[in-house]
This record gives structure tokens, C-alpha cells and sequence, in this order.
């Protein structure tokens, strides 16, 4: 369980509740990459089986418990792609929250730094996650560490700790001589392998322009 959630990067970090087209809620996490873009999982966004795009969801950065350090804002503007959004295609599961201009809250808390790594950069590689399980108590933020097992054109599979929730996180890469931290993919499903987008070239640049649409 993360205790220094107002610490980077685990304040970098946001509990989602999400309103699904619905009307019923769901938890997932997410990850700022700019002031008001926040990274997750296609399925915490659109739900064909909830009935389409979500109606609103709140971000939460290094929510802990009922503690919000940073207040909270409401995203309802989401992008996606059409390989999750029209195919439900798995390796294609992400997307992002623009949050309203009145709501910079990565101005306030930082940024995930993210890069498309080559395939043997990628093999082996020790990498983190921390999000918000759906099985752990409300609002708590829970880290997990490990190495990747294999590297697909599109996706990364390693063995963590995760459960419903964690959805959304960011799996990254940590550089002690720099102190930076580099995601190289979005974690999307649990089992054994654990599964991310990972982020290529073409998610590299797509990230940029999400990024750019909220700065």
C-alpha cells in the first residue's frame, strides 16, 4: 500500500469514479502526461456492454482513502481509438480524460514523462505500476514491481499484483541516475500474464497530440 501519495510520482496518479452511459459507477485509475490529459484504459472510457462513452468521470490524484490531497475535477471530454472504441480490439484499450480548462490539476501535481523503447530495451525490463484495485480498501492506492515477460508488437505481459481497478495504470520505467520515469505502456488486464498497450511509435505520437490538447 502506498502511504507517500503526495509524493511524485504516486500524486501523478489519480483514482477514477466513473459514471458509464448507464448511470452506474466504476473505480479505475489513471495518470497525468500534461496540466489537463490524463491517461487510462479504453474500457474505463467506452463500454459497449455499459452503453457507450461514460457520462462523466471524476480524476482524483493520490486519492487516499476518503483524503483528497488535491481536490478533484469532473472530465467529460474523452478520446479513444477506433480499434478499442468500434473493435473492441484488446491491444487497442486505452485512451484519455481532457479535463476542463479551469482544472490544470497536473499543473499542481506533475507528469508522467512516456516513450515508444525499442523491443530489447523493453525485454526484461524492470518496470512499476500503482493504482487503485477494486479489492483493497476505498480509495487506497497500491504499487506493485516486477519484470517484463514479453514484448508484442502492441502489447507488454508481466506478473504483478493487480485487480479490477487498477485498469488504467501506468506500467514505467524508473532511471536512478536521472530520477525520471518513463511509462512504456498502460496496464488494461490482470490474469496471469498481467497485460498493457504498450506504447509504440503510433501510440508515442498520438500521446503527443492528447498531450498537447491538454496543455
Amino acid at each position: 500500500k502506498v502511504e507517500a501519495v503526495t509524493s511524485p510520482p504516486f500524486r501523478m496518479i489519480a483514482k477514477l469514479i466513473i459514471t458509464a452511459a448507464d448511470g452506474n459507477q466504476y473505480g479505475g485509475t489513471g495518470w497525468f502526461i500534461s496540466p489537463r490529459t490524463i491517461m487510462t484504459a479504453g474500457h474505463c472510457l467506452h463500454s459497449n456492454r455499459s452503453g457507450g462513452w461514460a457520462r462523466s468521470i471524476e480524476v482524483i490524484p493520490g486519492m487516499n482513502s476518503r483524503y483528497r490531497p488535491f481536490g478533484s475535477a469532473i472530465g467529460t471530454v474523452f478520446r479513444s481509438v477506433n480499434g478499442w472504441v468500434r473493435d473492441n480490439e484488446p491491444a487497442q484499450d486505452y485512451g484519455c480524460i481532457i479535463l476542463p480548462a479551469s482544472s490544470p490539476l497536473g499543473d499542481q501535481v506533475g507528469y508522467f514523462g512516456f516513450g515508444a523503447l525499442k523491443e530489447d530495451k523493453l525485454a526484461s525490463l524492470l518496470v512499476n505500476t500503482s493504482g487503485y484495485p477494486g479489492d483493497k480498501s476505498f480509495g487506497t492506492q497500491w504499487f506493485s514491481a516486477g519484470r517484463i515477460k514479453d514484448v508484442l508488437p502492441r502489447r507488454l505481459e508481466y506478473m504483478f499484483d493487480t485487480a479490477g481497478g487498477h485498469s488504467g495504470s501506468a506500467v514505467w520505467r524508473y532511471k536512478k541516475d536521472t530520477g525520471s520515469r518513463v511509462a512504456v505502456g498502460i496496464h488494461n488486464y490482470g490474469g496471469c500474464e498481467n497485460k498493457a498497450s504498450r506504447i509504440n511509435q503510433s501510440l508515442f505520437e498520438l500521446m503527443q497530440k492528447w498531450k498537447t490538447a491538454g496543455t
